[in-house]
């Protein structure tokens, strides 16, 4: 018998499961790539306070992924964000959490030109921030999204290219192509 939904397809062999969505999820590689399309991208607007900021993308990623419970996401993100910010500094923060009742993880990128203050360890506003949730006890996926979005925002050329950039399509090709250089 499958263990997954019926919306989940696994493809033995090499890892990839169908999210139901049109993505895929790369259990493996941990593919960005695969977790985002145009509906996951979100240009919020400037001004936002660093709550409302999360309560829009917590709310974005809920209805793109069909997920039932944006109470306790944006409870547990700010749960999160109060304990440290994930503000990494040179303009990204990776807010995240662990979410019970879901398989597999789920990734919104947003962007915001004008900054956020989002109480980054660097004092500087965000302007690119990527809301990742996880499914509680596979904490090894999610330690790897995190490490992979950190390697990925390194580049002072991709962050200019992800900020500069306002069509959704375009944004999630530039992840894709970035994401796909990176082993």
């Amino acid at each position: 018998m499958d263990p997954w939904p019926s919306h989940i397809r696994i493809f033995r062999g090499r890892g990839w499961r169908s999210c139901g969505n049109g993505l895929s999820f790369d259990l493996m590689g941990t593919r960005i790539s695969n977790l985002i399309g145009p509906h996951h991208v979100l240009a919020l607007k400037p001004g936002l306070s660093k709550l409302e900021a999360i309560q829009a993308m917590a709310s974005t990623l809920s209805q793109a992924d069909g997920l039932d419970n944006l109470d306790e996401i944006i409870r547990r993100v700010v749960r999160r964000e109060d304990q440290v910010s994930t503000g990494i500094g040179a303009g990204v923060a990776i807010p995240h959490c662990t979410i019970s009742g879901i398989d597999r993880p789920h990734v919104l990128f947003a962007t915001c030109p004008e900054g956020i203050d989002f109480d980054s360890v660097d004092g500087a506003p965000v302007q690119i921030f990527f809301l990742v949730l996880a499914p509680e006890g596979r904490p090894s996926v999610y330690l790897k999204l995190l490490a992979r979005i950190s390697r990925l925002v390194n580049s002072p050329d991709f962050r200019m290219q992800l900020i500069s950039t306002q069509d959704p399509n375009r944004l999630a090709e530039i992840l894709s192509k970035e994401d796909q250089r990176h082993p």
